[in-house]
């Protein structure tokens, strides 16, 4: 099960991601509980006598395939978890003097109440359909990387795909997204 101890902290000024995100993430870990507070850093420094009193500390940043690949009408958002994604490397470079490690979550797109606040844009990539992942199981593979020990998971089969064709060619890449623009 996922009945683990945690602590779901979330931005409550992140323009770019509704709290909407936090607050399936904290449903979907039995006996978690969903703190906000304000801006990205979440305040670490002041956390980080607390972390260090637990047995093995983790920060968990929640990222997305798309701080991996951008696409189309989407630059602000993509922008945002690129920043995710740089904030947490520095972020685990800094805090291991202190014992504590940084996992990034990037999942694919998640059943969550996150599509009804997305940013509005004028025009709309036509995207192929292909399943959304739970919340249940973006939460399950986060537990199963902290017991791991892992620096990033990406917990969705078509995330994954995405990312390893972006990796061997963004060029190719650049024109199967153009398709759909």
């Amino acid at each position: 099960g996922l009945n683990v101890p945690a602590l779901v902290v979330h931005g409550l000024d992140d323009k770019m991601v509704h709290v909407s995100g936090g607050r399936a993430t904290a449903r979907a870990i039995p006996g978690s509980e969903l703190l906000l507070v304000e801006g990205m850093g979440h305040d670490l420094p002041r956390a980080i006598p607390l972390l260090k009193r637990a047995e093995k500390p983790i920060v968990v940043n929640v990222g997305s395939i798309l701080g991996h690949r951008a696409v189309p009408f989407s630059s602000e958002y993509c922008a945002s978890k690129f920043a995710v994604r740089g904030f947490s490397e520095s972020l685990r470079i800094e805090l291991v003097r202190h014992g504590i490690d940084v996992l990034l979550v990037s999942p694919g797109s998640t059943e969550t109440e996150f599509s009804d606040h997305v940013l509005q844009r004028t025009e709309q990539a036509n995207w192929p359909k292909h399943g959304l992942v739970s919340a249940a199981h973006v939460a399950r593979k986060t537990v199963q990387a902290i017991r791991r020990g892992s620096r990033e998971i990406i917990p969705s089969g078509w995330g994954r795909l995405v990312c390893f064709l972006n990796r061997l060619s963004p060029r190719l890449m650049d024109r199967l997204l153009s398709r759909y623009t």
